[in-house]
């Protein structure tokens, strides 16, 4: 096949000795979900996260506890796509729920402890966990419950920490 115009051969010859040196590079520039941050974008939203975060319930005292806590998939309006989910932990016990990424926000919502005598609600003050921010995908969120002080002063409380997967 002939070409009528130089310069269109030219410009082929050019473009194939450039695209093994420099094609590939674009390319995978293209592909690359890092290139989305650079535009404001979140990968997320172009390759959802796949895999999952573990809750890990902690009960470090010596009664029964049921745990309650939620997830949703809407970090701007946590009370769509929410779902509650609860665990019973014997004391000094530990248990888990297995959340499916993506997962935008975890709370504790409170925990209520069986005592000798009476139910105890402990609840949880602090903000919801935010992906991205608190915990991302393939990390553990631990939420426990303990004891603070001795006595007519004895409390329970509600801690949580992030201990991070393999990303």
């Amino acid at each position: 096949m002939k070409c009528p115009n130089s310069k269109l051969r030219l410009g082929l010859l050019v473009g194939l000795i450039i695209w093994p040196t420099g094609g590939c590079t674009i390319l995978s520039d293209l592909l690359n979900p890092s290139l989305a941050t650079v535009f404001g974008l979140d990968p997320a939203i172009l390759r959802p996260l796949q895999g999952t975060v573990i809750v890990a319930f902690r009960n470090l005292t010596r009664y029964p506890a049921t745990f309650s806590a939620y997830e949703s998939t809407n970090a701007v309006d946590p009370t769509l796509n929410q779902r509650f989910f609860s665990a019973e932990i014997a004391a000094g016990q530990v248990g888990n729920e297995v959340l499916d990424c993506p997962v935008e926000v975890i709370a504790p919502v409170d925990v209520v402890l069986q005592t000798d005598t009476t139910a105890v609600q402990v609840t949880y003050g602090n903000v919801p966990l935010i992906a991205g921010q608190s915990f991302a995908c393939g990390d553990v969120v631990e939420i426990g419950v303990s004891t603070s002080g001795t006595g007519e002063a004895l409390q329970y409380v509600i801690t949580v920490r992030v201990i991070p997967g393999q990303h």
